[in-house]
């Protein structure tokens, strides 16, 4: 993707908004961003529980006969979210159950890795990778994982290989446009932002 850092009019997804954001999560402190950020909706145990019912009646209706499983937590942040999953699907998934693996990923993984939480989870259900939202848009999309050593090439896996991807807070990080709609007419947004005012706005 190319971005621009001069004064022109850009679509939204080519603006330097994006490429600040992500500079502003690899550069934040994990603790002091997320104390920032109101995710008790999107991280607590009844979303959760839904989640975990949702997973195991989709292996069940439609890929039980596979032999491997990837949940793969696009963007995980402080880990919060995976560890209370995880937990979850530990303690309601039976023996008959497919090899399966829980896939922790986001730009910097020291604080989810050393997360007192996360490192009771010392099992071979869980992994890490690290995840640049970029990777998703090339040729060949993959994940390096950490623990396993395994270079897990998404869109080259084996029939009886599953991934379910979870995208928490990870949508809302990837370049989009605007549109707007005036007398039944429909206009995309241009906008003009620098790369000072972008972070400077950020940094606020």
């Amino acid at each position: 993707m190319n971005y621009t850092d001069d004064d022109t009019f850009v679509t939204l997804s080519q603006s330097n908004l994006w490429s600040s954001q992500k500079r502003y999560y690899k550069e934040e402190d994990v603790e002091k961003l997320w104390s920032n950020v109101p995710h008790i909706m999107t991280n607590n145990t009844y979303l959760v529980s839904i989640y975990t019912r949702l997973i195991i009646q989709y292996y069940y209706d439609y890929i039980k006969d596979i032999k491997e499983l990837y949940i793969i937590e696009l963007g995980s942040g402080t880990g919060y979210f995976g560890y209370l999953l995880v937990k979850a699907l530990l303690k309601q998934l039976n023996p008959s159950f497919t090899s399966w693996k829980y896939i922790f990923t986001d730009l910097i993984l020291e604080e989810i890795i050393t997360c007192p939480s996360i490192k009771e989870l010392e099992l071979e259900q869980v992994d890490f990778s690290l995840l640049d939202f970029d990777i998703l848009f090339t040729k060949r999309p993959t994940l390096s994982l950490i623990k396993s050593k395994k270079l897990l090439v998404l869109d080259q896996l084996d029939f009886n290989t599953h991934c379910i991807y979870i995208a928490n807070y990870f949508l809302d990080s990837l370049p989009q446009d605007a549109y707007r709609i005036y007398q039944q007419d429909i206009y995309q947004v241009l906008i003009k932002s620098s790369f000072n005012s972008v972070n400077q706005q950020l940094n606020n």
